[in-house]
């Protein structure tokens, strides 16, 4: 499983794709969640404006987060598609607390080494990134 992280624009987002996950906007209690759907471009486009989203193209395997910061969208991609030993990849799950009709989603966490200078230049395992990979159906538990 390859994890390439990079930072892309709102038009990168794939408009054709169906996606799994939530966009949380900013008039709303609790995100609107997209189950199978395409993105709707226009929403970063207007008022109210996205807080946060993460989607998961389950065709493609990348996820896609997105998050509001100040006023301005950070819109990150993660392949993961592929094999890659850069870092150690743990699948895990969460409880859904806000995202209603889900009760579990599932992440990627990667973990990198690197050198740690307070224990004398020991490599140690410390956290890379965390990709969205979908909710999980509480049938197949």
């Amino acid at each position: 499983m390859q994890s390439r992280h990079t930072s892309i624009g709102i038009k990168d987002i794939p408009i054709d794709l169906v996606f799994h996950g939530y966009l949380w906007l900013s008039n709303q209690q609790i995100p609107e969640i997209l189950n199978g759907e395409k993105v709707d471009i226009t929403l970063f486009q207007t008022l109210p404006f996205i807080i946060e989203g993460n989607l998961w193209s389950e065709d493609e395997q990348f996820s896609i987060q997105i998050k509001n910061i100040d006023g301005e969208y950070r819109v990150s991609r993660f392949d993961l598609s592929h094999s890659r030993e850069d870092y150690l990849l743990e699948e895990k799950t969460y409880i859904a607390h806000d995202l209603k009709g889900i009760g579990e989603y599932c992440v990627i966490e990667a973990w990198e080494e690197k050198k740690d200078e307070l224990l004398e230049g020991m490599k140690t395992l410390v956290p890379a990134w965390t990709a969205f990979k979908g909710f999980v159906d509480p049938k197949t538990k």
